[in-house]
């Protein structure tokens, strides 16, 4: 929903814009590697440590740290974020001595923290202490106003790093845009926006290039019966190819076309 682009916006626009603006998804790592990464670790803390490494938390001091997917994040690393927060230090990895830093922290998550909590996968005093003042970002097909102004923002980029010379969005792009559900949110948009910037030939983004019709559930008639049949498929104990059978859908659907890739494309429901 752009829950980074808030992030460094806050940070951009703070007195701390000069200093280190530092990001890391709780997700994309194993705990025991996550603590690393966020403290740090002397040399011999453990087999492979033959260097001191500093954390990311020590390198953002002065400047922001932004955790992602927070709500990821295993209990024992909650208890430990939960003294960085109270102290504004921690231990590295094998260390010993307290490390002092001056970091403002900013943390997101897709979860409700809430239900977690209540659940017990997450710290009640952590969740209220990084509850302080919390930005809500609905998804992004409840942000009519948003859509086209990152579109148009992401066109402008694309255009200069492609070099083509895209003065603006079709009408029919615009309405394509404000209907499409986009449940990839913000990173759905720019990659739609990147795509149609790589294979436009005008002066302006235009819907073949776009292509949205096609993916638009509420464009095809059909799709609901299409998610039905679905439900039929079994995956053999062997597993399957995911290419052999886009391939084989792709053979099928222009026999049925009769060659046609427009008419094929619309079949399989992405662009042409």
């Amino acid at each position: 929903t752009g829950k980074g682009m808030v992030a460094r916006s806050i940070h951009y626009a703070s007195p701390r814009r000069n200093s280190p603006f530092i990001e890391i998804n709780c997700s994309a790592f194993q705990p025991t590697l996550l603590e690393t990464e966020l403290f740090g670790h002397e040399i011999g803390a453990f087999t492979g440590a033959n260097t001191r490494k500093k954390g990311l938390l020590e390198i953002a001091s002065g400047g922001s740290f932004f955790l992602d997917e927070v709500g990821d994040m295993s209990p024992e690393l909650q208890s430990k974020l939960l003294k960085v927060l109270e102290d504004q230090s921690f231990r590295r990895v094998g260390g010993t001595r307290e490390i002092h830093i001056d970091t403002r922290i900013i943390s997101a998550t897709s979860k409700d923290l809430n239900q977690a909590v209540k659940a017990g996968h997450f710290r009640a005093d952590l969740y209220y202490r990084l509850h302080v003042a919390a930005i809500g970002l609905p998804p992004l097909r409840e942000r009519n106003l948003d859509i086209l102004m990152i579109a148009n923002h992401y066109l402008s980029i694309f255009s200069r790093e492609f070099k083509k010379p895209i003065n603006g969005l079709s009408d029919e792009v615009k309405d394509a845009l404000l209907q499409h559900p986009w449940v990839g949110n913000v990173r759905e948009l720019r990659n739609v926006i990147e795509r149609a910037t790589l294979f436009e030939t005008g002066d302006i983004l235009s819907i073949e290039s776009v292509g949205l019709l096609e993916t638009n559930p509420a464009a095809n008639p059909h799709a609901e019966d299409s998610k039905a049949d679905l439900n039929t498929i079994n995956i053999p104990p062997e597993g399957i190819s995911f290419e052999a059978i886009e391939r084989a859908f792709i053979i099928k659907a222009m026999e049925k076309s009769g060659g046609n890739k427009s008419k094929a494309a619309k079949l399989l429901g992405f662009s042409r």
